[in-house]
């Protein structure tokens, strides 16, 4: 009886040690993220100072908002002068055009209305407003009245987009206009249309004569008694 009782003591410290030695291992092989995490402590940080690389003390920066107004304050004023280069423009601008306008809209002849641009052509301060201004020309100027308007095309300095100009509506006139027009211009080496018109002579002719200038005048003048009918 006192044998058994003392197995069975015996048995109980050896169950309790096992269990005890079971929950050590368990507690040693928890993951991490079993635990609760630890409280946060918030920390209020102080602002920053910046400090210049070369140690001289702090640095003062403009805070956007204030970098924003300054940027804005000189597009304001840039775009102020850009308004007011514009308004400029636009005044000269209107003032060539209208002049243009009332000759147009002028209750008189056609070749008054022609020669009245013509002389305001040297007025015009660049060449756009003067290749307007003879796109009007040329809408007016008849064939009979064309003489000014041909010193103004046979003449070397005129502006070369001008010239095209002129030069594209002497093709849609009489052949007794423009041929003489044509050997005019092929005459002169300096002129920005020779190669053009030496060209068009060649066309018209069907012959070349290269610069013997005596044998195209009596090809042209034979060319337009043959093709021009008399009156």
């Amino acid at each position: 009886m006192a044998l058994s009782s003392s197995m069975s003591k015996a048995a109980l410290i050896i169950g309790a040690a096992l269990v005890c030695g079971g929950l050590v291992g368990w507690l040693a092989t928890r993951s991490p993220s079993d635990s609760s995490p630890a409280p946060v402590t918030e920390t209020t940080l102080a602002p920053a100072t910046n400090t210049a690389s070369n140690g001289a003390g702090p640095v003062t920066k403009t805070s956007p908002s204030a970098a924003a107004e300054e940027l804005k304050a000189r597009l304001r004023a840039s775009r102020m002068r850009q308004s007011a280069d514009d308004t400029n423009a636009v005044t000269e601008l209107s003032e060539w055009q209208q002049k243009i306008d009332d000759i147009i809209l002028a209750d008189e002849e056609i070749d008054q209305k022609s020669e009245r641009i013509l002389a305001l052509l040297p007025t015009l301060k660049d060449s756009e407003q003067r290749v307007e201004a003879v796109q009007h020309l040329v809408n007016f100027v008849t064939d009979t009245n064309y003489a000014t308007t041909a010193t103004l095309l046979v003449n070397p300095k005129t502006d070369e987009a001008v010239l095209q100009t002129l030069m594209a509506d002497l093709l849609n006139r009489g052949n007794e206009l423009k041929l003489p027009i044509f050997l005019q211009l092929a005459k002169d080496d300096q002129h920005p249309l020779v190669a053009e018109a030496r060209e068009l002579l060649q066309i018209y002719i069907q012959d070349d004569h290269g610069t013997n200038w005596p044998a195209w005048d009596k090809a042209v003048q034979q060319w337009l008694k043959e093709t021009v009918p008399e009156e």
